[in-house]
């Protein structure tokens, strides 16, 4: 998350890989040392920082792979991963300092021959202007909305990228966005802050579950720990704006705000008979406008309720979307299906993104009954990712999709789909950015999970290699290899 002003950990959104910089060993070391077991006599900085990094990268990818917002985040990275792909073999990797957008706006396909290609290049140039789209307002969601820009804009654009994403995930849902404020600035201000936005947010939610869940079971053992943890997140400075970060219950109103600002209804796959106002939908409009219920010590205990009265309160949010239609038919696995293989591409065994789709409805669904006061069905207590790296090993954990059995050939297939989707998604981001992606240090970042991959799961893999860099290369390979063909950005 790019608010470190030390790279300790990172959690690329939309995927189930978690990067700590510290070893798995030392991790292990001080839960033991937690436990009063092992040799450790006390931590050392090496140790604390890998364990509260691991759960602060573990708070973002819970925030963004189980709520409303994640998922409309996970829809738009999925689409310009794949509009980036389709691009680059038309016009090429863009120049350093070049985005890919103004990048083929600038380079010429040359004069179409017959009516297929005719349509082939409509279809790209078509593409070029959706990706300029997706990439603009992901920008403002993540970032927080430039000066100048209005609520009505913002709404205008969003509408712009519902239709796109429901296109894209074949979605037959109508709604719009709104506004009940057109000229009012779509930018939000917090105190001691000049721009918000949703990382914002997420860095807020995982620096309070550091506080709140992790930091006191370390201080129980040793009180120190509260006053390192202060100074090596910079937290008083870096917090300002949350007020007293010694005050449980401030932070437990603070925590449930940033689940509240992340559970609008933004998702295209919402079946609504109205359409959303925006300041309801989306995240930094939430936080701005419950905030000062959270931070009023006489409200923070209140229910939260939507900034905009009649619409979705999130329990029905989260209830909707758990029985809704997240990918249609002819939607992210469209291809496969005209080509008859759709119902492997859609199995949540052998597709890392059918796996996140069915996963999303299962958290979805999780929710709802826990708010309901049914408690959960999960077999697995804790929302874990796939993968977590660290400096010394790559770490495999287990996971579930309630309904399907997810065992060790199940798992190399998805590990082998995760590899490859986050080399794909890495190198289209730089290619979008203009750029020059750092490939080296991603492939060494990836080698320990090609090696977990070759060994413990060789007999699994379609690909069939014993050597971790000759999986890598064909995965890196494999982004950008296929032309563009009709459908293949769709």
């Amino acid at each position: 998350m790019p608010e470190h002003f030390t790279p300790h950990g990172v959690y690329r959104t939309s995927s189930d890989i978690i990067e700590v910089s510290g070893t798995w060993e030392q991790l292990l070391e001080l839960r033991k040392w937690k436990e009063r077991r092992g040799s450790l006599k006390e931590p050392t900085d090496a140790h604390l920082r890998a364990y509260f990094t691991e759960a602060h990268e573990h708070m973002h990818r819970v925030d963004v792979m189980t709520t409303p917002f994640g998922l409309l985040l996970w829809r738009i990275d999925v689409a310009i991963t794949i509009d980036a792909r389709a691009l680059v073999p038309q016009f090429g990797h863009p120049p350093v300092g070049t985005p890919l957008v103004e990048h083929c706006r600038g380079t010429s396909l040359g004069v179409p021959v017959g009516l297929d290609e005719v349509r082939t290049h409509r279809m790209v140039r078509c593409t070029v202007e959706e990706l300029d789209r997706l990439v603009r307002f992901r920008d403002y969601l993540w970032s927080g909305a430039p000066p100048g820009l209005t609520c009505a804009q913002l709404a205008d654009e969003g509408n712009e990228v519902l239709d796109i994403l429901r296109k894209r995930f074949d979605l037959e849902t109508t709604w719009r966005f709104t506004t009940i404020n057109s000229d009012a600035p779509a930018a939000v201000s917090v105190p001691h802050r000049c721009s918000f936005g949703t990382v914002d947010i997420l860095e807020r939610s995982a620096m309070i579950w550091e506080r709140l869940w992790v930091l006191t079971t370390v201080e129980k053992r040793w009180p120190a720990a509260v006053q390192w943890w202060l100074d090596w997140r910079n937290a008083r400075m870096r917090y300002r704006d949350m007020g007293d970060l010694n005050d449980l219950v401030n932070m437990e109103a603070h925590k449930r705000l940033a689940l509240f600002a992340l559970s609008g209804p933004c998702d295209p796959a919402l079946d609504l008979d109205a359409n959303v106002p925006i300041e309801a939908a989306l995240p930094t409009m939430r936080w701005d406008a419950s905030r000062a219920a959270a931070a009023d010590p006489q409200r923070r205990s209140d229910r939260l309720e939507s900034p905009i009265a009649g619409t979705l309160d999130t329990v029905q949010v989260y209830e909707m979307l758990a029985g809704a239609t997240l990918n249609g038919r002819y939607g992210l696995f469209g291809n496969a299906e005209r080509a008859g293989n759709g119902a492997r591409a859609a199995d949540p065994r052998y597709s890392y993104l059918a796996f996140v789709l069915r996963r999303f409805q299962d958290e979805f669904a999780q929710r709802s009954r826990v708010e309901a006061g049914l408690g959960s069905v999960r077999n697995v207590p804790r929302v874990n990712p796939l993968v977590s790296l660290f400096d010394d090993v790559c770490v495999v954990h287990l996971t579930e999709v309630i309904g399907v059995d997810i065992r060790k050939v199940e798992s190399g297939h998805l590990l082998l789909s995760l590899l490859m989707e986050y080399i794909h998604q890495e190198l289209a981001k730089h290619n979008v950015c203009g750029e020059t992606p750092d490939a080296e240090r991603l492939w060494l970042r990836l080698r320990p999970m090609a090696c977990r991959l070759v060994t413990d799961f060789h007999d699994d893999l379609p690909t069939r290699t014993e050597d971790p860099d000759e999986l890598l290369g064909l995965a890196f390979l494999s982004y950008a290899a296929s032309t563009y063909g009709p459908g293949s950005a769709r």
